[in-house]
């Protein structure tokens, strides 16, 4: 923020609190502070103990950088490239797009269509917070600092904690934080995302060959037109490098279905074996289960593996055998079309 000097070539200016920058003591044309100024007129929201530090850490051109803001920019958080010239809400779940990477810290709301200053050092106060001085402070979710650690997106420190309310602003690198997945880590969610997906399926028949449905129980593939068992036609299916998830379902399914109960469980919608078949409980008056939408809680993980295991099905069930394999514990189609385990 530039501000007018008395100063003459070769004298030492200081900030003070009690005045307008410029000599010692020296005081603004119309008696107003700097830091009265700044509230008065350029919207300054923080308190003049930080309006201090700010300017105390200010001295380098590259301290601060003015951008237009592309939407209503809210103050005490982070600020990310946009464009050309603009800048928007740091949102590090974003991995798609620089929009994740903060470029600076927005001290004061900004109306869209603004010129917005960036701070990228200086001392940062955040009312509430309760840290540790060392905590390393990073870009949260919605824009803000926090001394949580990302678990996933873009994870960049941006700081560390001098108090339970206060953090040294400095930006460091971004970097996206790569998933691990593990066939254990699938294994431990797989009972829950596939009596997610077998509730989402439809109850009817679909018209098309080879599509998912509910038979009552079980967990079907459409069948051709004259009733024999769709078959895919070779080549058709999953193909080329699977994601992360995907690579692991083919262990990770017949594993769950191992792992179920052969006695129908008390609850209604809940996954059991029936003679093999992969089957879901009815309700207690012998009525089908009601198909219901896929939710949308639970762990990232959870939420992933539900994501995949709908397509895998869709893929895998028509490349299944239609007679019981020799092997036990191997997935194939029954005479029905429901999917189920080799015993």
């Amino acid at each position: 923020m530039p501000f007018k000097t008395t100063s003459t070539v070769g004298e030492p200016i200081v900030i003070s609190l009690a005045g307008q920058p410029g000599l010692i003591g020296d005081q603004g044309e119309d008696g107003r502070s700097a830091y009265q100024i700044a509230v008065e007129t350029g919207g300054y929201a923080g308190s003049e103990a930080d309006f201090a530090a700010m300017l105390a850490n200010a001295g380098s051109a590259d301290a601060t950088l003015t951008l237009i803001a592309t939407t209503d920019l809210p103050g005490g958080a982070f600020g990310a490239a946009y464009g050309s010239g603009q800048v928007s809400l740091a949102t590090p779940t974003d991995t798609s797009s620089a929009t994740g990477v903060a470029i600076g810290y927005i001290d004061s709301p900004a109306a869209a269509g603004a010129a917005v200053v960036l701070r990228k050092s200086g001392m940062v106060r955040v009312a509430g917070a309760v840290w540790a001085a060392g905590d390393p402070i990073y870009v949260a979710d919605y824009g803000g600092p926090t001394n949580l650690p990302r678990t996933s997106g873009w994870s960049q420190q941006v700081g560390a904690a001098t108090g339970p309310d206060t953090f040294d602003l400095a930006i460091g690198p971004a970097e996206i934080i790569a998933s691990v997945v593990t066939l254990g880590a699938v294994s431990a969610v797989i009972a829950q995302a596939l009596t997610d997906v077998v509730r989402s399926l439809p109850l009817t028949m679909p018209l098309a060959a080879g599509s998912l449905w509910r038979s009552q129980t079980f967990t079907c593939l459409s069948p051709n037109s004259d009733g024999t068992p769709y078959i895919a036609p070779y080549g058709v299916g999953l193909g080329g490098a699977l994601d992360p998830v995907t690579a692991t379902l083919g262990v990770a399914v017949p594993r769950a279905l191992r792992a179920l109960p052969t006695v129908a469980p008390g609850a209604a919608g809940a996954l059991w074996r029936n003679g093999g078949r992969l089957a879901l409980t009815a309700n207690n008056d012998g009525t089908a289960y009601p198909t219901t939408p896929l939710p949308t809680s639970g762990s990232a993980l959870l939420i992933a593996v539900r994501a995949a295991l709908l397509p895998w099905l869709a893929d895998t069930m028509p490349a299944l055998p239609t007679l019981p394999p020799v092997s036990s514990s191997a997935l194939y189609r029954t005479n029905d079309h429901a999917l189920a385990l080799s015993l």
